[in-house]
């Protein structure tokens, strides 16, 4: 047992020498000159061979084999046949423009009455109408002059009397009356002549005159100005009649009120040839 622990403590004696020893330049040199021939070793000559480029040279066959691949396009040649096909698409296109055509006539049509209705006025009401019963009649006056009468009747159609005659100044009326100036009138059943010269041009309006007994008619009306014509009803027959100097005959006689006139035209010798006439300019 003592023999057994003193060889343990010699052996750890040596390994405590071993380690606490100097080591020894040999072994160092020795290591650095192992290490250099490792580095300068074939391997570099086998990075220089060539047979891997000699493998890549191997790849000219494969060029070879893409040229045998491009004969195959000619088959893709016939693929452009199929174009005129894309040609008969025009005669599509073709169909495209008539049938965008009805829905556009459709339109214009619809739109015409409404713009036209609107701007289109309301005929208006007929306040009045009047029968020229007949031609024009002629009787001499004197030496220089004749008269010309005619006969109508007035249908009043609205619910207002309708005056004789109406002035600005409707109180001046027996006066006015008196002086047959039509520009002074502003309407009423009582008509107007035109008077015209020989080549029927006018030469003046005057108010119609009736057998009053104002004007001199001893069995003419009495009452001055007559009475109105009462809404809805009619004047009766009235004879009315003016004065055409020689060479001059009554060729228009006309009722305006509210804005509206009925005019008939008269021929030189008298015969009604129009009942609803239209006014030369000028006519009051």
């Amino acid at each position: 047992m003592k023999r057994f622990f003193s060889l343990i403590v010699l052996g750890w004696t040596l390994v405590l020498g071993a380690c606490t020893a100097p080591a020894a330049p040999p072994p160092t040199a020795t290591f650095i000159a192992q290490a250099a021939p490792t580095n300068t070793l074939t391997p570099t000559a086998t990075h220089t061979a060539i047979p891997p480029t000699a493998t890549n040279t191997a790849t000219a066959t494969n060029t070879a084999t893409s040229t045998r691949t491009f004969t195959p396009t000619k088959t893709n040649t016939p693929t452009v046949t199929p174009s005129p096909t894309n040609t008969a698409t025009a005669t599509h296109t073709a169909t495209l423009t008539p049938t965008n055509v009805p829905p556009t006539a459709t339109f214009t049509a619809t739109r015409r009455p409404a713009t036209r209705a609107p701007t289109k006025p309301p005929a208006p009401a007929k306040s009045f109408s009047t029968t020229w019963k007949t031609d024009m009649g002629y009787e001499g006056r004197d030496a220089n002059s004749q008269w010309c009468q005619i006969h109508n009747e007035t249908q009043n159609l609205t619910a207002e009397e309708m005056l004789f005659q109406t002035f600005e100044q409707q109180n001046l009326a027996p006066v006015l009356l008196r002086t047959y100036n039509a520009t002074l009138a502003r309407g009423g059943y009582q008509p107007i002549f035109g008077i015209a010269n020989a080549d029927g041009s006018i030469n003046r309006w005057m108010l119609a005159g009736w057998y009053a007994k104002a004007f001199g008619w001893p069995n003419g009306i009495e009452q001055f100005p007559p009475n109105g014509v009462a809404g809805g009803a009619s004047s009766g027959d009235w004879t009315w009649y003016s004065v055409a100097r020689a060479g001059e005959f009554c060729k228009f006689v006309y009722v305006r009120w509210k804005g509206q006139r009925s005019v008939s035209e008269y021929a030189p010798d008298g015969k009604l040839i129009n009942t609803n006439a239209t006014l030369p300019s000028g006519a009051p």
